[in-house]
């Protein structure tokens, strides 16, 4: 991706079409959206602008940690919600929602799954190596559960 695409891409009056809800937290809802440019993204939405704090931190903290199992952040900004769309616009404009755009990262729910002793120690070893490096750049996820 080039500055003119991104720029392009994240310009105010750009629309993103929404896939779907991929869950929902206490600070935001996480959609996962589709750019102009055909970008898969995690939209991660405020639910109000008081968020918008919360989600540049974690912008921050996703690009200082540069490790292998964190999303590369495409995108901070602001956002309307329009329907199955979402409109890229400037901070201040009417019901503005802070947002954090992010690579999706596909993955398949484990639920029940039964898993044999190497894979399930290879995700517990690849999710311990990303917590860790969040906890080297100071911050705690608290949100892992097993569910």
């Amino acid at each position: 991706m080039t500055a003119s695409s991104l720029q392009t891409e994240w310009a105010p009056g750009h629309p993103l079409a929404i896939v779907r809800e991929a869950g929902q937290g206490g600070s935001a809802v996480v959609l996962e959206a589709i750019s102009g440019t055909g970008t898969r993204l995690a939209l991660k939405v405020g639910h109000g602008p008081e968020m918008a704090p919360v989600l540049a931190a974690e912008a921050r903290l996703a690009i200082v940690s540069q490790h292998a199992g964190m999303p590369q952040v495409r995108w901070c900004g602001w956002v309307q919600r329009d329907g199955g769309s979402i409109l890229v616009v400037q901070r201040g404009a009417a019901f503005a929602l802070p947002a954090l755009a992010m690579d999706w990262v596909q993955g398949a729910a484990l639920g029940g799954a039964e898993l044999d002793e190497p894979d399930a120690l290879g995700i517990v070893r690849d999710l311990a190596s990303t917590l860790a490096a969040l906890h080297a750049a100071g911050w705690a996820h608290g949100d892992v559960s097993l569910a």
